[in-house]
């Protein structure tokens, strides 16, 4: 389980720091924080879309006379 978190987290990082990197921004304060503000967008969507699969996954019941 600490595997799956530690690996979450780091793909998490990587893809916010890649949307920052590659959203086109003014090097100024305001750009940069324009920039971030699209990466923190983007990381609240795909957060919403991991809920929405994990509660359909949690809705799911098992096949009847299925072993587990």
């Amino acid at each position: 389980m600490q595997t799956v978190r530690r690996l979450g987290g780091t793909l998490g990082i990587a893809v916010i720091g890649s949307v920052v990197l590659l959203t086109p921004h003014h090097p100024d304060r305001v750009g940069t924080a324009e920039a971030i503000a699209a990466g923190s967008g983007y990381a609240a969507a795909a957060f919403a879309v991991a809920v929405l699969a994990g509660a359909g996954l949690l809705t799911l019941s098992p096949q009847e006379g299925k072993d587990s």
